[in-house]
């Protein structure tokens, strides 16, 4: 934005920093779905709070309960992974 911001008020001497940060942002985001690293880290942080939450609503559960939840919500995780 201070690139375009640049080039619209003080001429075409700025064009080219418009077009390097422009170029770089349009990488990024290439980079990001490529690499579908937001992805990942949303489902992470989703298996982990479904973790958190099983505890806090089960604070009595045994270790055989939470042995099994946590299973089941790491294969959520891995099946989210292998339809990425």
């Amino acid at each position: 934005q201070l690139g375009l911001l640049l080039w619209l008020n003080k001429g075409e001497e700025h064009k080219d920093l418009y077009k390097f940060v422009t170029g770089a942002r349009v990488t990024y985001e290439i980079y990001q779905r490529i690499s579908s690293q937001s992805s990942l880290d949303a489902y992470q942080a989703q298996c982990i709070m479904g973790i958190v939450n099983y505890i806090k609503e089960h604070p009595k559960a045994n270790q055989k309960e939470l042995e099994k939840e946590v299973l089941k919500r790491i294969e959520v995780f891995k099946q989210q992974v292998e339809a990425i």
